[in-house]
């Protein structure tokens, strides 16, 4: 079972090598850097929670989601399953194998791309902000510039979207719960103060 999913993996990685341009290679690198970190989430995360006074859950819901996804992620999946990169794994089989972007050293399984951009991205839409397809589209092209590079393998990435997804999901119901519980012992509180 794992090796038909492997071959699938590696079809799908192959076929991808074809749309290989050195024009494109320089997008998808601006691309997949803006994703290293979950800079670009976390940036968003606290312009929320600082600037946008109007609705600071979309902040809270995606620090939360964030900080599960560091935890779960990086020191929880990519620790137990030590997948090796598909590039990785090409060399020891004697292709040469151009990222085109420095190699990541850590293991495969699943993005951490991804998985940040998911769970940064889903709470910014399930709140309906103004941002919540560009934000959307923008962790699209980065989990699919994962793939482009050969860094991941596309179960890789198809986990991470899940994953994001679900932890996007987790924070978006932990923000919306804390703040309308905080409103309503506001109002109380105003109320008997």
């Amino acid at each position: 079972m794992t090796q038909w999913i492997t071959n699938i993996d590696f079809q799908i990685l192959e076929a991808l090598q074809t749309i290989r341009h050195p024009i494109l290679d320089y997008i998808m690198a601006v691309i997949t850097h803006i994703g290293d970190g979950g800079a670009l989430w976390i940036v968003l995360a606290l312009y929320f929670l600082i600037f946008y006074k109007k609705d600071r859950r979309i902040g809270i819901a995606m620090g939360i989601a964030l900080i599960l996804t560091l935890l779960s992620v990086n020191f929880g999946i990519k620790l137990i399953v030590q997948r090796m990169r598909p590039f990785d794994l090409a060399e020891l089989q004697g292709q040469t194998i151009d990222t085109f972007i420095s190699p990541p050293t850590d293991t495969s399984f699943p993005s951490g791309h991804t998985t940040s951009s998911f769970a940064g991205a889903l709470p910014i839409l399930l709140f309906k902000h103004k941002l919540a397809w560009p934000m959307f589209v923008t962790a699209c092209l980065i989990s699919f510039s994962r793939l482009y590079f050969l860094v991941h393998y596309p179960t890789d990435v198809f986990s991470g979207v899940l994953l994001g997804s679900l932890l996007g999901w987790v924070g978006y119901v932990i923000a919306r719960y804390s703040m309308f519980r905080w409103r309503i012992y506001q109002r109380s509180r105003d109320l008997h103060g």
